[in-house]
C-alpha cells in the first residue's frame, strides 16, 4: 500500500468544527512529491467541489516533512492544539477559498 488520504470533518479543534486535508504515505513513498500531489487535490476538491470555505491540516510540529507539503499548498500556521487523547498538542495549519 502507498498510504491514503482524503478530507475529514471534525466537529470540535480548538473549540469549533474543523475540515482537515489528511495524508499519509508508508515510508518506502516518501520523498517522491506523493504527499504534496495528494494534498493539492484535496484542497482543489475541497473548495472547488465541496465549495468549502476553509481547510486546516493537523499536524504534529515534530513531522517537518508534512510542515513542508502543507506550506506548499499554501496553508499557514495558524494555532498549537491538544486533541483529546494526545500526549502533546498539534498544529493546526490553515487556507481560506480565494476570492473569485
Amino acid at each position: 500500500m502507498t498510504g491514503y488520504c482524503g478530507v475529514f470533518q471534525y466537529p470540535d479543534v480548538g473549540r469549533q468544527p474543523e475540515t482537515e486535508i489528511g495524508y499519509r504515505l508508508a515510508r518506502p513513498h516518501w520523498g517522491r512529491g506523493y504527499a504534496t500531489e495528494a494534498a493539492r487535490a484535496l484542497r482543489d476538491y475541497g473548495f472547488g467541489t465541496l465549495s468549502l470555505a476553509r481547510l486546516i491540516a493537523l499536524i504534529d510540529p515534530r513531522n517537518a516533512a508534512s510542515i513542508r507539503v502543507a506550506e506548499k499548498i499554501g496553508l499557514r500556521y495558524e494555532k498549537d492544539v491538544m486533541p483529546e487523547g494526545y500526549t502533546h498538542p498539534d498544529r493546526v495549519d490553515a487556507i481560506t477559498r480565494p476570492a473569485e
